[in-house]
């Protein structure tokens, strides 16, 4: 695997908090996502058909953000910062025919 370096305020899922505090919050898991409530448990290796689903979660998120924020008492900047990181990589990963890694 050859892991492109990116600046790092571009490439932040979060702090490792994060991973129970927002993307396992049962306020993102209720929205029927199915990978990013899974960085609660782990890693997310996101290859194929899912970059996609990737994709998708990310913005029916960002669709849900003002009530995702209220509930985890994140910001929707905050939020919304990380999920346009998330699709940052989408992007790139299509553009290059690669894949996507949130650690």
């Amino acid at each position: 695997m050859n892991i492109i370096d990116v600046d790092h305020s571009e490439e932040l899922a979060g702090f490792e908090r994060c991973r129970q505090d927002l993307w396992g919050h049962e306020a993102v898991r209720a929205l029927g996502l199915a990978l990013l409530p899974t960085l609660a448990e782990g890693d997310i290796y996101a290859e194929g058909d899912a970059i996609g689903q990737l994709e998708s979660d990310t913005q029916r998120l960002l669709t849900h953000v003002t009530a995702v924020a209220e509930a985890t008492r994140y910001t929707t900047e905050f939020i919304t910062q990380r999920c346009q990181n998330i699709l940052s990589a989408v992007l790139h990963a299509r553009k290059i025919g690669g894949d996507v890694v949130i650690w």
